[in-house]
């Protein structure tokens, strides 16, 4: 293709994609509410505003003087000063996360720690990574940004950062995090572990297009690893300055489209591309170098699922060995192996919080529960499974992670974590009865626990100021450090036993299996291992522990008499593949108490964060976005309020006359309650049956008044809702009175249903739900308009179902819906068969529709920088129906019936265009319908803009 016409297609393509950023920008980045009874509190400090629910307190006062640290740190390179940000503590959910949001404006922080972090303390890494976001969105606030800030608000800055690949805020992160610190990810070989194996097993070369925008075929790290490899090699040999300056030229030159290319090859004289060549080129020399002297270098193991992880293997005897299973192919799950490889599925779990653990006949393990209500309130289900009865048990909900079993007293001791940021040791017995045994110091961030075999001590890994530490509670429970671990990140301990501990952490640029004796408190490494070897654990001579491949983690076993051992002398401070700043101020904690003020009042609910300088509606579902909004002359104002209960919409603009919306929708509560008020510049809906009508119209007027009552009863293996809605609809369009033989305005309509699905969680392949059901029904009333409209009932039912082989779906969809029709029809809440139009007239109406959807390819192909293609997928449907309606004939009403019939395919394309980030999904449907096969065909695109709201 010439190369100024592809210049030309970027151009059009990605100013046709600034118009849909624009209009929705609209929609807010919702994130969720926390309980409707929470108090609100609020620290401030210069430039940083810290909002947390009053048992939190103490946390508030870390989080603050942590990220004041942070912003003073990342002003020497980004040197924005100090501006201001809004910090949103959640100190009642168990899933650990942080991100950075434009729009309104604000960070929000889960306070529970990641029992799989690294060896920095979890309040460190998110002030690290979240405020490197904060000083990356105000350094887009430059030149012509800025002056789109005037005419859009905060939104503007979040249309700039749409234009920046996400691997490049992320990467910086990631960096930044290792960099100012003695620990964060990029010391672990686990965060970049699949770009060594993929090196060193000499497998084929990915295209650049598939490192940077995922496959479906092969497994591929996200933008975080991705985005930390070329940072890093971006900041060796250029400096740190490369990146700030990147934001700093997009936020000048937005309008450039592609502002991040431009600023690298400015700076560089590199494209992104040729970055990322040199990155890759270069650490496979390093990799290559590192592992010269190794015995044991990764094999690769080619799987039909061609990915798989064998996780915290446990051997019960010489010929079966437990293992948690991820693949991409199908959801987590524990099960068997035996020697031969061959995997016996036990049971599919769910998002599983800390790691779990395992005996001769008992799996144990923590599973992330939802609340009914609150997003931000969430908790976890002790698990126990006997693999010998196959019999399941729920122990007991709270917030408990890494639990194990006490074999002397029959029960089960988790980690415990509570709001105010304390860890305890919480038993809990076979009954669900529970008993707190030991609070931990403050300061401490519990991880992972083992019993030694005769159940007498607990061993842990905890992280402090100072790094991770492995400690030992006796069964007085006393409480001594056994080994000082600096800042290695130790991960996957065990106790074979008295006097020996198992453990794995990374050294240089590889992952480890050591030895730790206890009566002489000597380090050991085990020798002769793969490369990047962890999970280890002892038993009956063997040594059984998984190692990594590019095929993912492998199963090995390996005699005790044949292993060899490396004494230990001392353990380095750090990591030193990364070189730690100089000036680290993360080292020395202060204790500093902030003052305390109230976070509430009317003023609280508003929060004016963007508007447009033209009248227009936001657009209600950014993840599907296929037509845009008109818009007129005139001002929209957006707003939400910091802590997400309450969101804002106002419109003024003038078409052919005054135009006007405003939608209000408050989540505080356990109903959701939303208003909408709209006036048109179209004449109000003239629903004639007479010969005679008012010609002249008011503008059409409309009025919405709607309540869900959300209920989430699940979120595990199983996503599992019920929700009651409920929505009433006024409007000023005209309808005839027999009674005074006339026209007269106003409509009003309720709407009253209910949803109840559960639908099995989707693996990465997934084209739907493997399992499941969908049940919606309804009634639609025509409450004081009898004599014209009718009532309506309708239901929709959907049954998922596995097909014969991997990632192949069938689906079934039954339809119904009858209306008491007088004069006017009410709008169909039902779909018609493929190729009819929805919009047909109906009575009565029952369809059912069958589809099989199954992959076809994953081709991972790219046309230069303008097409990357992800998959093909097919879909064959069938649809049958039968409606009945009502027509005039001969001056009578009279009712027919028609059989509706489709059948035939629907191709899926995925694909990304010019290396954004956005995923694409193009549809064509072809169709033959009724009995001489009309045919049928339609293309649709959809994008799904959602996945660049929010910086994590």
């Amino acid at each position: 293709m010439n190369v100024k016409k592809l210049v030309l297609a970027k151009y059009i393509f990605t100013l046709n994609l600034i118009f849909l950023f624009i209009t929705s920008f609209a929609q807010y980045y919702q994130t969720g509410v926390e309980p409707f009874k929470i108090k609100w509190g609020k620290k401030e400090f210069e430039n940083i505003r810290v909002i947390f629910p009053a048992q939190a307190d103490s946390l508030a006062n870390i989080y603050l003087f942590s990220l004041l640290n942070a912003d003073s740190l990342h002003d020497i390179d980004y040197q924005v000063g100090k501006r201001k940000i809004d910090v949103i503590l959640h100190p009642n959910t168990v899933l650990s996360n942080g991100f950075v949001v434009w729009a309104p404006r604000r960070m929000e922080v889960v306070t529970q720690p990641d029992p799989n972090n690294d060896a920095l303390l979890w309040h460190q890494t998110l002030s690290i990574h979240e405020m490197r976001h904060v000083k990356q969105m105000y350094s887009l606030q430059k030149g012509t940004t800025r002056i789109a800030t005037w005419l859009f608000g905060e939104q503007a800055i979040g249309l700039t950062a749409a234009l920046i690949h996400p691997w490049i805020f992320e990467g910086d992160a990631v960096w930044a995090e290792t960099y100012f610190s003695f620990g964060g990810r990029g010391r672990s070989a686990s965060f970049f572990q699949h770009y060594m194996a993929h090196s060193l097993e000499n497998q084929k070369n990915f295209s650049y297009d598939k490192w940077l925008l995922g496959s479906y075929k092969d497994y591929i790290p996200n933008h975080y690893q991705f985005g930390y490899q070329l940072t890093q090699y971006i900041n060796s040999h250029y400096g740190p300055n490369i990146i700030p300056n990147v934001f700093r030229f997009s936020g000048r030159y937005p309008f450039l489209l592609f502002p991040s290319y431009f600023a690298f090859k400015r700076q560089t004289g590199l494209s992104q591309k040729a970055i990322f060549q040199k990155t890759f080129s270069e650490n496979d020399s390093i990799w290559k170098s590192s592992s010269e002297n190794l015995a044991h270098k990764p094999n690769s193991f080619n799987y039909r699922d061609g990915y798989r992880n064998i996780l915290y293997p446990y051997p019960i005897n010489d010929s079966l060995t437990l293992a948690y299973i991820t693949s991409l192919a199908q959801t987590p799950f524990f099960a068997t192996i035996l020697p031969n490889g061959k995997i016996k599925k036990i049971i599919s779990t769910g998002y599983l919080i800390g790691r779990p653990s395992y005996n001769d006949s008992l799996i144990i393990w923590s599973e992330y529960q939802p609340h009914l209500r609150w997003n931000w309130k969430s908790s976890t289900n002790l698990k126990i499974i006997n693999i010998n009865t196959n019999k399941i048990q729920q122990l007991a909900n709270g917030r408990y992670f890494s639990p194990i079993f006490d074999g002397l007293n029959n029960r089960v001791i988790a980690i415990e974590y509570n709001q105010s940021g304390r860890y305890f040791l919480r038993a809990v017995a076979l009954d669900g009865a529970t008993t707190q045994l030991f609070t931990f110091e403050n300061g401490y961030e519990i991880q992972e626990i083992c019993f030694n075999p005769d159940f007498s001590s607990i061993y842990g890994i905890a992280k402090t100021q100072e790094g991770k530490k492995v400690f030992r509670i006796d069964s007085n429970y006393h409480f001594e450090i056994v080994l000082d671990g600096k800042y290695c990140d130790i991960r996957s301990l065990s106790c074979p036993d008295n006097q020996t501990l198992i453990f794995n952490f990374t050294n240089g640029f590889s992952e480890n299996i050591y030895k730790f004796d206890l009566h002489i408190s000597k380090l050991f490494k085990i020798n002769d291992l793969p490369i990047n070897s962890a999970y280890g654990y002892l038993k009956d001579n063997y040594l059984t522990f998984s190692h990594y491949t590019s095929s993912g983690y492998q199963l090995q076993h390996k005699r005790k008499d044949f292993l060899g051992f490396t004494t230990i002398d001392s353990i380095e401070l750090y990591n030193k593949i990364v070189k730690a700043h100089a000036e680290n101020t993360f080292m020395q904690h202060k204790a500093i108490t902030f003052k305390t003020k109230n976070f509430t009042g009317p003023g609280t609910l508003l929060n004016i964060h963007s508007w447009f300088p033209y009248y227009m509606k936001p657009i209600q579902d950014a993840s599907n976005i296929e037509t845009a909004n008109p818009v007129f002359p005139g001002l929209t104002l957006l707003s939400q309020n910091l802590t997400g209960s309450t969101q804002l919409s106002v419109g003024y603009g003038y078409g052919k006359s005054h135009l006007f919306f405003s939608s209000l929708s408050y989540y505080g509560f356990w109903p959701i309650i939303n208003f909408t008020y709209e006036q048109t510049d179209n004449p109000a809906v003239l629903y004639q049956i007479t010969q005679t009508y008012p010609i002249n119209r008011d503008y059409r007027k409309k009025m919405n008044f709607n309540i869900f009552v959300p209920f989430t009863l699940s979120s595990g293996l199983y996503i599992k809702s019920f929700q009651i809605y409920n929505k009433f609809t006024r409007t000023n369009d005209y309808l005839y009175r027999e009674d005074i033989d006339a026209y007269r305005k106003g409509m009003y309509s309720n709407e009253l249903g209910i949803i109840l699905y559960t639908l099995r969680t989707m693996a990465h392949r997934d084209l739907q739900p493997r399992i499941g059901f969908i049940f919606n029904t309804g009634w639609v009333t025509t409450p004081w308009d009898y004599n014209n409209l009718p009532n309506l009932w309708y239901g929709k039912s959907v049954l998922y179902l596995p097909g014969p082989f991997s990632n192949h779906g069938i689906r079934f969809t039954l339809f119904a819906q009858s209306q008491n029709i007088k004069y006017i029809y009410l709008n169909n809440m039902i779909r018609f068969p493929r190729g009819y139009s929805d919009y047909i007239p109906s009575i009565n109406f029952k369809g059912i529709f069958f589809d099989y959807t199954m992959p076809l390819s994953y081709p991972d192909y790219n046309l230069s920088s303008l097409l990357y293609i992800k998959r093909l997928s097919l879909n064959l449907f069938s649809d049958f129906a039968q409606n009945q309606y009502k027509t005039s004939s001969y001056y009578s009403i009279i009712t027919l019936s028609d059989n509706l019939q489709s059948f035939g395919f629907m191709l899926f394309i995925d694909f990304n265009i010019f290396r954004t980030w956005y995923p694409f999904k193009l549809y064509f449907t072809q169709a033959f319908k009724g009995k001489d096969f009309t045919t049928f065909s339609k293309f649709t695109l959809t994008i799904n803009l959602n996945s660049n709201f929010a910086r994590k």
